[in-house]
């Protein structure tokens, strides 16, 4: 699903401008990065900045990951 996210945020051609298509595009590579648990090196050192941030939200988008993983048969439908 993420990958899908990204790649219609990278390639959508309804952006008004170049600067904002540039913009979604480092909001993807940093979403990219935290579901990846990954954080920004020497490959896009530009980005290390974000570091900070993905570090701090890795506990949050374990758990999304988990909640979105899990089925709820209560309800027999998916939570988001």
């Amino acid at each position: 699903m993420l990958l899908f996210v990204c790649f219609v945020v990278v390639v959508s051609s309804e952006y008004p401008d170049e600067k904002t298509a540039r913009k979604l595009t480092l909001v993807a590579k940093v979403l990219q990065n935290l579901a990846n648990f990954a954080r920004f090196g020497v490959k896009e050192e530009y980005m290390c900045f974000m570091n900070d941030f993905v570090g701090s939200e890795i506990k949050n988008m374990k758990e999304f990951i988990k909640r979105i993983s899990v089925r709820d048969r209560r309800a027999d439908v998916f939570q988001f």
